[in-house]
């Protein structure tokens, strides 16, 4: 089977989850939109059996904010359960930080200026959410954590939000090349 996309997918699957006559890919798409540089997030998933079957469903603004909470929630209390070692603390207050951060982050973006101050500051969560997947990734190599179906469930969700968000600032940063080529060819005009 041969399938055209135009918009930029990101595949959940690993190889043992594949096979030619079944597969199940999982995602996420998100697009700046609106004046207020808000976020558009698609999450979707399809399946491949014989004939193709597509399912969409949006995530507003609200959504991906909650997400992001809960999100950080999740993470304070992981990190509450670490021991009270050197490396426990350290990853505790690393993983506390980063992942709190992120939402705060978030909602200044939401009342971003301009476009590129909504990418720096979007650019400012993704590097937050990088940092708490690194912390969340050391703790799962440490076998620090006492919950690690949570720990999975953490790092899945971590992964996934840092895709909304890479997409979302290169998607921003495409739409800001264009805007600044529309504004350079009308100028030029007048």
């Amino acid at each position: 089977m041969h399938f055209n996309f135009c918009l930029y997918f990101h595949f959940y699957t690993s190889p043992s989850d594949f096979d030619i006559r079944y597969s199940l890919f999982n995602g996420i798409f998100a697009i700046p939109y609106s004046k207020r540089y808000s976020l558009l997030v698609i999450q979707y998933s399809f399946c491949i059996f014989g004939n193709h079957f597509i399912k969409m469903n949006t995530m507003s603004r609200n959504d991906l904010e909650d997400r992001l909470i809960g999100f950080a929630v999740r993470a304070v209390k992981l990190a509450e359960q670490l021991p009270k070692s050197v490396i426990g603390k350290r990853l505790n207050d690393q993983l506390t930080r980063a992942s709190s951060s992120a939402p705060l982050n978030y909602g200044e973006a939401q009342s971003a200026e301009s476009r590129k101050d909504f990418m720096h500051k979007s650019k400012i969560v993704l590097k937050e959410l990088r940092e708490a997947n690194v912390a969340l990734k050391m703790i799962d190599g440490l076998k620090l954590a006492k919950d690690t179906h949570e720990l999975t469930a953490l790092l899945k969700e971590v992964n996934e939000l840092i895709a909304i968000f890479v997409t979302s600032v290169e998607t921003a940063r495409r739409n800001d090349e264009k805007a600044r080529i529309t504004n350079s060819e009308y100028r030029s005009k007048k």
